[in-house]
């Protein structure tokens, strides 16, 4: 989607956050590793973005290897009422399971075009 006129206009852009690499802590405390919450978000706030309207949808903190169907079902949800505005939608996850969430997306979604996954561990 792409929102007023001429060399102005503004590219409308959907994030679902899911997790994965990209989102982990690593606490030095305790030497563990977790998805806790959203490092995205911040980072996407430090960007300049001209003409570019990203909406960020922080859905989940999971590392993919504990993603299930019904976690998959929730981001179809997300995906599937976003494809109405018409506008791209990017979805971070995790490496592990990656093929999987893809796959079910393309069978209960297959308007959802798919243009390209990224993955920390790729």
């Amino acid at each position: 989607m792409t929102t007023g006129s001429g060399s102005e206009s503004t590219k409308v852009i959907y994030l679902i956050a899911t997790g994965g690499t990209i989102e982990k802590v690593y606490p030095e405390q305790n030497g563990s590793v977790a998805n806790i919450d959203s490092k995205i978000g911040r980072y996407l706030r430090l960007l300049r973005l001209p003409n570019v309207d990203l909406h960020f949808v922080p859905l989940m903190y999971k590392d993919s290897l504990e993603m299930t169907d019904a976690d998959r079902h929730l981001i179809l949800g997300i995906a599937a009422g976003l494809l109405k505005e018409h506008a791209p939608i990017v979805i971070t996850h995790g490496t592990d399971t990656m093929v999987e969430t893809g796959m079910y997306l393309h069978r209960k979604l297959p308007e959802l075009e798919l243009m390209g996954w990224s993955a920390a561990d790729l």
